[in-house]
């Protein structure tokens, strides 16, 4: 089965398992997975294989991760960080990590730094509209 899948599928699959081990508390495995996945996408950009991964592979799904993972370990600037690293490097798909972002902020306790991000947020493609980013950032203002 796995020789039918393409590499866009097995890499979801692989960030879907990581996933998983985030959830249910393995960090260690989903870290090795994570790296992995990294490890496999610097290979093929250093081959100059790499496209773009298709909309449904989610190329931001690694970089939450990551951003995850170190959340788990404290390491809350590092998550920031990574998810500030790949917003700039690719605005149209910056809305999740600048949402990642804001939550990062808001659970160490600094309310005035994820309005700030919210209302980055407001700008990425496809959030204009949002009726929940608005009401959050509303009563973020009202605290």
């Amino acid at each position: 089965m796995e020789s039918r899948l393409s590499s866009d599928q097995k890499r979801l699959l692989t960030l879907n398992r990581a996933l998983t081990y985030l959830l249910s508390g393995r960090l260690a495995p989903a870290k090795e997975l994570a790296e992995a996945v990294a490890r496999q996408e610097q290979a093929a950009a250093a081959a100059q294989e790499q496209q773009p991964p298709p909309a449904w592979a989610g190329p931001q799904l690694l970089p939450l991760l990551q951003a995850a993972l170190l959340a788990k370990e404290g390491k809350a600037a590092e998550a920031d960080a990574v998810l500030a690293g790949f917003a700039a490097a690719q605005p149209r798909h910056g809305l999740q990590p600048t949402l990642a972002r804001a939550q990062l902020a808001l659970e160490v306790g600094d309310v005035p730094r994820a309005a700030q991000l919210l209302a980055l947020a407001a700008a990425c493609p496809g959030a204009a509209s949002s009726a929940a980013l608005l009401s959050t950032r509303v009563a973020l203002h009202q605290q």
